[in-house]
Protein backbone atom coordinates (compact mmCIF):
# COMPACT_ATOMS: atom_id res chain seq x y z
CA UNK A 1 0.00 0.00 0.00
CA UNK A 2 1.04 3.20 -1.10
CA UNK A 3 -0.96 5.43 0.51
CA UNK A 4 -3.25 6.05 3.37
CA UNK A 5 -7.11 6.03 2.25
CA UNK A 6 -10.43 6.04 4.61
CA UNK A 7 -10.50 2.30 3.83
CA UNK A 8 -6.90 1.54 4.98
CA UNK A 9 -7.05 -0.88 7.67
CA UNK A 10 -5.24 -1.27 11.19
CA UNK A 11 -2.27 -3.82 9.21
CA UNK A 12 -2.56 -2.07 6.11
CA UNK A 13 -1.13 1.47 7.68
CA UNK A 14 0.89 -0.25 10.09
CA UNK A 15 2.69 -1.75 7.23
CA UNK A 16 2.67 1.77 5.43
CA UNK A 17 4.48 2.99 8.68
CA UNK A 18 7.19 -0.24 8.92
CA UNK A 19 8.04 0.42 5.58
CA UNK A 20 8.17 4.39 5.85
CA UNK A 21 10.34 4.17 8.34
CA UNK A 22 13.55 6.36 7.69
CA UNK A 23 16.01 3.77 8.89
CA UNK A 24 16.30 0.49 10.44
CA UNK A 25 17.09 0.71 14.25
CA UNK A 26 20.66 0.47 14.77
CA UNK A 27 21.39 0.58 11.39
CA UNK A 28 20.52 -3.12 10.94
CA UNK A 29 18.36 -4.21 7.98
CA UNK A 30 17.35 -7.56 9.75
CA UNK A 31 15.37 -4.51 12.44
CA UNK A 32 13.65 -2.87 9.63
CA UNK A 33 10.95 -4.04 6.84
CA UNK A 34 12.81 -6.33 5.16
CA UNK A 35 12.72 -9.00 8.42
CA UNK A 36 9.96 -7.45 10.19
CA UNK A 37 6.04 -8.11 8.82
CA UNK A 38 2.34 -7.51 9.91
CA UNK A 39 0.37 -10.15 10.10
CA UNK A 40 -2.71 -9.51 11.70
CA UNK A 41 -4.34 -6.40 13.12
CA UNK A 42 -7.20 -5.28 14.99
CA UNK A 43 -8.95 -1.99 16.02
CA UNK A 44 -10.14 -1.78 19.46
CA UNK A 45 -13.83 -1.56 19.69
CA UNK A 46 -14.06 1.97 21.35
CA UNK A 47 -11.14 3.49 18.93
CA UNK A 48 -7.55 3.37 19.43
CA UNK A 49 -7.48 1.81 22.45
CA UNK A 50 -8.30 -2.07 22.22
CA UNK A 51 -5.92 -2.25 19.34
CA UNK A 52 -4.08 -5.03 18.46
CA UNK A 53 -1.08 -5.45 15.72
CA UNK A 54 0.86 -8.50 15.14
CA UNK A 55 4.40 -8.72 13.68
CA UNK A 56 6.64 -11.45 12.90
CA UNK A 57 10.16 -11.78 12.39
CA UNK A 58 13.08 -13.93 12.29
CA UNK A 59 15.56 -14.33 14.62
CA UNK A 60 18.31 -13.86 12.16
CA UNK A 61 22.39 -13.38 12.92
CA UNK A 62 23.20 -10.18 13.72
CA UNK A 63 20.41 -9.81 15.86
CA UNK A 64 21.74 -13.28 18.14
CA UNK A 65 24.19 -12.32 21.06
CA UNK A 66 26.62 -14.36 21.79
CA UNK A 67 24.72 -17.75 22.70
CA UNK A 68 22.76 -17.89 19.70
CA UNK A 69 19.75 -16.72 21.38
CA UNK A 70 17.27 -13.09 20.92
CA UNK A 71 19.66 -10.26 22.09
CA UNK A 72 17.72 -8.72 25.05
CA UNK A 73 18.53 -4.97 23.69
CA UNK A 74 17.46 -6.31 20.29
CA UNK A 75 14.06 -7.35 21.93
CA UNK A 76 13.83 -4.02 23.79
CA UNK A 77 14.47 -2.30 20.52
CA UNK A 78 12.03 -4.06 18.51
CA UNK A 79 9.05 -3.13 21.54
CA UNK A 80 10.21 0.34 21.30
CA UNK A 81 9.61 0.98 17.71
CA UNK A 82 6.56 -1.65 17.02
CA UNK A 83 4.63 -0.77 20.01
CA UNK A 84 4.74 3.06 18.36
CA UNK A 85 4.40 1.99 15.23
CA UNK A 86 0.83 -0.03 16.30
CA UNK A 87 -0.20 3.33 18.27
CA UNK A 88 0.41 5.54 15.51
CA UNK A 89 -1.18 3.21 13.10
CA UNK A 90 -4.31 3.04 15.49
CA UNK A 91 -4.35 6.93 15.68
CA UNK A 92 -4.18 7.01 11.77
CA UNK A 93 -7.02 4.63 11.04
CA UNK A 94 -9.10 6.45 13.77
CA UNK A 95 -8.48 9.76 11.93
CA UNK A 96 -9.31 8.57 8.56
CA UNK A 97 -12.20 7.01 9.71
CA UNK A 98 -13.38 10.29 11.08
CA UNK A 99 -12.73 11.34 7.84
CA UNK A 100 -9.65 13.48 8.20
CA UNK A 101 -8.11 14.44 4.71
CA UNK A 102 -4.74 14.94 6.50
CA UNK A 103 -3.55 12.64 9.13
CA UNK A 104 -2.00 14.58 12.04
CA UNK A 105 0.28 12.36 14.19
CA UNK A 106 1.05 13.12 17.52
CA UNK A 107 4.77 13.70 18.34
CA UNK A 108 5.74 11.24 21.11
CA UNK A 109 8.37 10.24 23.30
CA UNK A 110 8.99 6.91 25.70
CA UNK A 111 8.19 7.60 29.25
CA UNK A 112 9.43 4.24 30.75
CA UNK A 113 10.26 0.99 28.75
CA UNK A 114 10.12 -2.24 31.21
CA UNK A 115 10.98 -5.68 29.86
CA UNK A 116 10.98 -8.91 31.52
CA UNK A 117 12.45 -12.06 29.76
CA UNK A 118 11.27 -15.45 29.82
CA UNK A 119 13.06 -17.48 27.64
CA UNK A 120 15.94 -17.25 24.82
CA UNK A 121 14.32 -16.56 21.00
CA UNK A 122 16.12 -18.77 18.88
CA UNK A 123 16.74 -18.65 15.13
CA UNK A 124 14.29 -20.75 12.84
CA UNK A 125 10.54 -20.49 13.81
CA UNK A 126 9.62 -17.08 13.43
CA UNK A 127 8.66 -14.60 16.36
CA UNK A 128 5.57 -13.11 16.67
CA UNK A 129 5.61 -9.75 18.95
CA UNK A 130 1.92 -9.04 19.91
CA UNK A 131 1.54 -5.58 20.48
CA UNK A 132 -1.56 -3.77 22.37
CA UNK A 133 -2.76 -0.50 22.92
CA UNK A 134 -3.75 -0.82 26.33
CA UNK A 135 -5.14 2.71 27.02
CA UNK A 136 -4.78 5.87 24.99
CA UNK A 137 -5.17 8.62 27.29
CA UNK A 138 -4.82 12.52 26.21
CA UNK A 139 -0.86 12.97 27.44
CA UNK A 140 0.15 9.37 28.00
CA UNK A 141 -0.57 5.98 26.33
CA UNK A 142 0.54 2.61 27.75
CA UNK A 143 1.54 -0.31 24.89
CA UNK A 144 2.09 -3.60 25.54
CA UNK A 145 3.94 -6.77 23.90
CA UNK A 146 4.45 -9.98 24.02
CA UNK A 147 7.27 -12.02 22.50
CA UNK A 148 6.38 -16.07 21.36
CA UNK A 149 7.43 -18.55 18.97
CA UNK A 150 6.77 -22.00 18.72
CA UNK A 151 9.10 -24.55 21.11
CA UNK A 152 11.08 -27.22 19.97
CA UNK A 153 10.03 -30.89 20.01
CA UNK A 154 7.14 -32.85 19.14
CA UNK A 155 5.02 -30.77 21.10
CA UNK A 156 5.61 -27.54 19.92
CA UNK A 157 3.98 -25.26 22.67
CA UNK A 158 4.42 -21.83 21.96
CA UNK A 159 7.53 -20.32 24.64
CA UNK A 160 6.89 -16.85 25.81
CA UNK A 161 10.39 -15.07 24.80
CA UNK A 162 9.40 -11.55 26.66
CA UNK A 163 7.32 -9.34 27.70
CA UNK A 164 7.06 -5.16 27.70
CA UNK A 165 5.60 -2.68 28.41
CA UNK A 166 5.85 0.63 26.88
CA UNK A 167 4.45 4.20 28.33
CA UNK A 168 4.90 6.75 25.69
CA UNK A 169 4.34 10.78 26.40
CA UNK A 170 1.63 12.04 23.57
CA UNK A 171 2.25 15.36 22.31
CA UNK A 172 -0.94 16.22 20.55
CA UNK A 173 0.14 19.51 20.03
CA UNK A 174 3.22 18.93 18.01
CA UNK A 175 1.87 16.53 15.71
CA UNK A 176 3.61 15.60 12.03
CA UNK A 177 1.05 16.03 9.07
CA UNK A 178 0.83 13.18 6.66
CA UNK A 179 -1.59 13.53 3.71
CA UNK A 180 -4.61 10.60 3.43
CA UNK A 181 -3.75 10.63 -0.02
Amino acid sequence: MGEMSSSATLGDVAALLLERAKSPALGVDDLGSKNVRVVEAKMGLSGVAGSIVVFEFSATKPLLNPMGTLHGGVAATLVDELTTTAFMAAEAVQQLTNGADTVKMPGSASVTLNMEYTAGGRPGPPISLICTVDRAGKSLTFLGAELWQDGPGKDGKRVLIARGRHVKNVMRDRPMSLPAN
